[in-house]
């Protein structure tokens, strides 16, 4: 039996939307229909929204006794039924430098069948989390039933077992299609703006290591997430932990967040200049800022110490451009929105790091690799119709 092809690193372009970056996915083996799917790191489960899918026109669909179910701590939950089908994802192929659309056969996706938004208007979550096998629910009978009796989930079907494991698509995309069990991404913006300039994104599924030589290693820590420790972060010169702190890279939050409350996050800012910290006050006020106060405001670093595999410390440091963004305009005033937040638990490493550092996960040693800064990236090799996403 003959092999698939393995392709390069294929470089995705990633659109920005309000729950996050999307990027084009086609679902189904005979349908030619492209949508948008959220990009993320957090799961591994990939699921397309029922309401979008077409099961009469999918002659390749199999159905299976599996069914999955994600809960999310800021996002809806959802219950899928897990069916084998063909889903294609399309890009440049840096070896070919081409045009590519790659499909995989029997992929495993998840289908939602109770109607919602779970995705902030995309029809679906491509997942790229590091988990190789996923959780699934086995049932009696098969959960995907395209029949009016029954919706498209038999919501009685007794349960056999609720620890099955299958393999999440990216799994599967990896091994049949890709020489390297990497994946990486790179940003311009992490939130939209109301008058619809929006930001390029850059997914690179299948490598992603050769494409700058500045890249510095990150320690990991765990199996089930992007997670690594953070030694010591800073505003400014105010340093505000003591000991290690875990730290999450999350693709799919539109912030990065320090475990302090709003009063010390003001303090810190106020120790850099007066200035900063009664713009935050104003903020944390629910105030408007104005794109011009920002940026006239001495504004501090927001940096991070984080170790390497070789024992030795490195900072990664956001600029106020990457934690003020401007968000909307209204009578010819433009006014900011501080992307950086106050919560208890984990750093959350979103997508305002991604704008600032390309990032590179590797899912074969769970280790992540950061170009400094994201600059570096080769973007004009790129041709301008890769974030047209999706083939003529």
């Amino acid at each position: 039996m003959s092999q698939p092809p393995k392709y390069g690193p294929l470089v995705l372009g990633a659109a920005l939307s309000e729950g996050g970056y999307n990027i084009s996915f086609g679902v189904g083996t005979n349908q030619r229909v492209w949508h948008a799917m959220l990009l993320d790191t957090g799961s591994s489960a990939t699921a397309f929204l029922g309401s979008a899918y077409s099961p009469g026109a999918d002659t390749g669909r199999t159905t299976t006794r599996f069914s999955q179910r994600v809960n999310y701590v800021q996002a809806p939950s959802w219950q899928g039924s897990v069916v084998k089908t063909q889903i294609s994802v399309f890009g440049w192929d840096t070896t070919t430098k081409q045009n590519t659309e790659v499909p995989l056969q029997h992929a495993n996706v998840a289908i939602i069948c109770e109607p919602g938004d779970y995705f902030d208007g995309a029809s679906g979550i491509l997942a790229l989390g590091p988990m190789k096998e996923d959780e699934a629910t086995q049932h009696e009978y098969p959960t995907y039933q395209a029949d009016p009796q029954f919706g498209c989930f038999i919501a009685h079907n007794p349960v056999i077992s609720g620890q099955e494991k299958i393999t999440p698509y990216f799994t599967q995309l990896v091994a049949e299609n890709f020489e390297f069990d990497q994946f990486a991404f790179g940003a311009e913006r992490s939130r939209p703006r109301a008058d619809g300039q929006y930001g390029k994104g850059v997914l690179i599924l299948g490598g992603g290591l050769g494409l700058t030589n500045k890249f510095i290693s990150v320690d990991t820590v765990g199996l089930s997430g992007y997670e690594v420790n953070v030694q010591a972060y800073s505003i400014g010169r105010q340093f505000l932990n003591n000991g290690q702190t875990p730290a999450l890279f999350d693709i799919g939050s539109n912030k990065v967040t320090l475990p302090i409350s709003q009063d010390a996050m003001i303090d810190a800012f106020n120790s850099h200049n007066t200035t900063c910290g009664k713009i935050v006050s104003r903020y944390f006020a629910d105030e408007q800022i104005t794109d011009a106060e920002v940026a006239a405001a001495d504004w501090p670093l927001l940096s991070y110490q984080l170790g390497n595999p070789q024992g030795q410390s490195w900072n990664m440091s956001l600029t106020h451009k990457q934690y003020w963004q401007s968000s909307t305009k209204s009578a010819g005033q433009g006014y900011s929105n501080l992307v950086l937040a106050a919560e208890q638990g984990t750093i959350s490493f979103g997508l305002p790091v991604f704008c600032a550092y390309f990032i590179v996960f590797d899912r074969s040693s769970a280790s992540i690799t950061v170009a400094s800064p994201y600059y570096n990236f080769a973007q004009p090799a790129l041709p301008d119709t890769l974030w047209d996403c999706q083939p003529s």
